[in-house]
């Protein structure tokens, strides 16, 4: 509680309160209070940056006497003189999210009344980044095990798995795809040498194939990446078989049609310390590490998960490619994003080596949407 004695004896000026709330799981996190003492109708107040996205931001301002005439929040691009008026709310404290801005865009805001301006201030919206090869045109190796796509700056697979017994679950295609010269074809395989082997999804992710321990992968996931999409767009083609393979097993009628899955997911800063087991490198950039052997997998509730969209796929009809969106649910605004993950895969229960030979997914030209 502020009392009246206390915030009477502040001189003029902005004075921010922060304040922590903490669970009993020492869970936490914090706010911002602004209290603001000032002889003017009305004061702006600094935006959260992660109240700032592409194409909206929320901005607020404090209405310091009951009788300011008609207040309001006004805004504009830098460099134009005219501005506009936001919607918001005519309470004690002005609140008003702007839609409709361009990204990578600087935008001034001030608070006023019909008699007054308050000082202006100005945020810039994130920009629309794309992702790298998003067409999947760029492969380093075509023809090898294992087919590399690109440089691996963005893009990797499991093929350098599979590429232990000559097999590639993730290879360019020419002949199904949306535009270009290629899409990117992940199958479903049981790879295997004198028939000792694991059934091994076609897959495709934003991160790096780190090592492999024994036939397990340790992978990395997740890119650097400052924007907060509102969607994953592309082109799909699905193609399900029964499930036949169960972990080292193969040929094991499961009853059910096998499905793909396409998943995304913005996270925060926080990245992991990992030491492969066999080559002893070790990575620090990636916020998520996947071990297959320890059943160390991705968990959308994870607290650096700050948002997530997934799209299951039976067979898709017709020949060709059909266009999919994946909308991203935000679990938590209130941090700016800083990494970007995306995961396809040919076998909904490819992490648990389930799945069936022969399923297959087709991908090509993925857009995030703003």
């Amino acid at each position: 509680v502020f009392g009246t004695a206390f915030t009477n004896s502040l001189p003029d000026g902005k004075y921010p309160v922060e304040i922590t709330a903490i669970d009993s799981n020492d869970k936490r996190t914090t706010a911002t209070l602004n209290i603001v003492v000032s002889a003017d109708p009305v004061s702006i107040t600094a935006v959260n940056p992660a109240d700032v996205w592409a194409t909206k931001a929320t901005v607020s301002a404090v209405i310091n006497k009951v009788d300011a005439a008609n207040p309001c929040i006004k805004y504009r691009k830098l460099g134009t003189s005219t501005w506009t008026v936001a919607d918001n709310t005519a309470d004690a404290a002005l609140s008003a999210t702007i839609t409709g801005l361009e990204p990578g865009t600087v935008y001034e805001y001030c608070a006023a009344t019909d008699d007054y301006e308050s000082e202006i201030l100005s945020f810039t919206t994130e920009t629309a980044a794309q992702l790298p090869n998003a067409g999947f045109e760029d492969w380093s190796s075509l023809d090898k095990a294992p087919a590399l796509i690109g440089d691996r700056s963005f893009w990797d697979s499991g093929n350098h798995g599979s590429a232990t017994l000559s097999e590639n679950v993730t290879v360019p295609e020419e002949n199904i795809k949306h535009s270009g010269n290629y899409s990117i074809k992940l199958e479903s395989k049981f790879p295997n040498m004198f028939g000792i082997g694991k059934f091994a999804a076609g897959n495709v992710f934003a991160g790096r194939y780190l090592d492999t321990n024994g036939t397990d992968g340790e992978l990395g996931w997740g890119r650097p990446f400052a924007s907060r999409p509102k969607a994953l767009r592309g082109y799909v083609k699905y193609v399900s078989v029964e499930v036949n393979c169960n972990g080292s097993k193969q040929n094991q009628p499961a009853g059910y049609q096998d499905q793909g899955i396409i998943y995304i997911a913005i996270l925060d800063a926080t990245t992991r310390d990992f030491t492969t087991t066999k080559s002893k490198d070790r990575y620090t950039e990636f916020p998520v590490i996947i071990l297959t052997k320890e059943g160390r997998l991705f968990d959308k509730t994870a607290s650096n998960v700050l948002g997530y969209g997934e799209k299951i796929f039976d067979t898709t009809a017709g020949d060709g490619m059909i266009e999919f969106e994946i909308p991203l649910e935000y679990f938590n605004t209130s941090v700016k994003g800083a990494h970007i993950m995306i995961v396809a895969s040919s076998s909904r229960q490819g992490d648990y080596f389930i799945g069936g030979k022969g399923a297959t997914m087709y991908l090509d030209d993925l857009e995030l949407v703003y």
